[in-house]
């Protein structure tokens, strides 16, 4: 990700759908998933483009996270956005630490995904469980009415530190091994950081359903859950050389990829290339994917409006 810190300010910015969304997303991730990013782009693209705010063109880096801290449900996405754009004239930056009305910004990322879910479902796209089937337009109207969970941070200076710590943040899954307290007689037990009390939890679950709780979140191959937009999108990289030199950076040089036997090497680690107990030659093998969990598809339905 360091070819998209600039010397300039980031703004993080989160959104959240309604839990009633939930049970949609569950049975059509790749295309609501989809959705929702392109809403929550569109959104801030819109606003940071006019000449009312911003009037330039910002990076945007946005990333999926299906889970809270205790590993249930829970769709939102996290945005880092430059603080500034480009602009055909030079750099542009926002005028201290004003960012977008925050209102504006939460009522059209709401009303753009309510649109296109409300388009999805006209066309016979969404697939959803026969209990929601005289629900979802109803429940569509509901939640395109409520007020939404959008959050815009403070502004962070400084872009290297604040990418290295959004993309070891990203790459987290919804529990983590230190997480995990113990394993006895089928049953998992592990602890989570209460957001709301700074408490400790612990929760207990059986071995299967703990997976079924992990794999929940595992996303669909191929699918891409950090995507770039805007500044940084990959059409967008003579703009990037031209505000990196506004910005008085050097040029991005890629980095090089090692070997296994070269970082190993850097490490100054003594490489195992024998078995020690045969004596054979080690291969490497790539172990197989695990497969995300999808509810069950029998009780789903083409529902259109």
């Amino acid at each position: 990700m360091s070819r998209y810190a600039l010397n300039c300010g980031y703004h993080h910015v989160i959104f959240t759908v309604p839990q009633e969304l939930t049970r949609v997303w569950q049975y059509n991730r790749v295309l609501f998933s989809n959705l929702m990013f392109q809403a929550a782009r569109d959104a801030l693209l819109e606003l940071l483009q006019d000449t009312k705010y911003l009037g330039a063109l910002p990076g945007l880096v946005g990333n999926l996270h299906t889970w809270k801290r205790s590993g249930e449900n829970h769709v939102h996405q996290h945005f880092l956005v430059t603080a500034g754009g480009w602009t055909p004239e030079g750099w542009k930056s926002c005028a201290d630490d004003y960012f977008v009305p925050y209102n504006c910004l939460r009522e059209l990322f709401r009303d753009k995904l309510v649109c296109s879910l409300h388009r999805a479902l006209k066309r016979d796209e969404l697939v959803v469980p026969s209990v929601m089937c005289g629900q979802l337009v109803t429940m569509l109207k509901d939640v395109g009415a409520r007020e939404w969970h959008v959050k815009v941070m403070e502004r962070y200076e400084g872009g290297q530190g604040v990418l290295t710590y959004f993309s070891r943040y990203v790459r987290g899954g919804p529990i983590s091994n230190p997480q995990i307290l113990s394993y006895a007689r089928g049953v998992v037990t592990y602890r989570y950081r209460d957001r709301e009390t700074g408490a400790d939890r612990q929760v207990e679950q059986s071995a299967w359903a703990f997976m079924d709780r992990i794999l929940e979140h595992v996303p669909e191959k191929g699918f891409r859950t950090v995507r770039y937009y805007g500044l940084f999108a990959p059409t967008r990289r003579a703009a990037l050389v031209q505000c990196r030199g506004w910005l008085g950076m050097t040029a991005y040089e890629e980095a090089v990829k090692l070997t296994l036997a070269a970082y190993l090497e850097q490490l100054e680690i003594e490489p195992v290339t024998q078995c020690p107990r045969c004596g054979q030659r080690l291969k490497c093998q790539e172990l197989p994917r695990a497969v995300a969990h999808a509810p069950p598809r029998e009780k789903g339905y083409h529902v259109a409006a």
